[in-house]
């Protein structure tokens, strides 16, 4: 949490400013007294810088993609299959261990490089986009 003078504002995280709701909280006592120290700012909650990476990448994509991509004997979909604690025809298997969705996902991409590839042309294409409305806007 902190005043920002140049903008008149004070900035908490979303964190903060849950915590912030109890009056017992030490959040509640710190925002109160910037407050009273700088009564004509504004509360802003700051927004989490969360990275959309590889927005769509589920695991619905990855065997389809695998199954598209695969050799004639499937080798890498029985792999997959396998990560996923399901037998070789896609099928649960009874009390099978499967690996977390992350690391599911980081087998993905390193066995399909090409994909990541892909999602930062993709990337790439959006932030010219941005630029360009942006620079739009600003010419309006």
């Amino acid at each position: 949490m902190n005043a920002n003078i140049s903008s008149a504002t004070i900035i908490l995280s979303k964190a903060e400013a849950k915590a912030a709701g109890k009056t017992t909280s030490a959040e509640f006592a710190e925002l109160n007294e910037l407050r009273a120290a700088y009564p004509t700012f504004r509360i802003v909650i700051r927004a989490s810088k969360s990275k959309d990476s590889m927005k769509g990448l589920d695991t619905n994509y990855m065997e389809r993609y695998i199954k598209a991509h695969d050799d004639a004997v499937n080798t890498i979909l029985k792999e997959f299959y396998a990560l996923r604690g399901l037998d070789e025809n896609g099928a649960k298997k009874e009390l099978a261990q499967a690996v977390s969705y992350g690391e599911l996902k980081m087998w993905f991409l390193a066995t399909y490089p090409e994909v990541e590839k892909m999602n930062e042309t993709v990337n790439a294409i959006l932030e010219k986009a941005k630029a360009k409305r942006m620079a739009a806007k600003q010419a309006a």
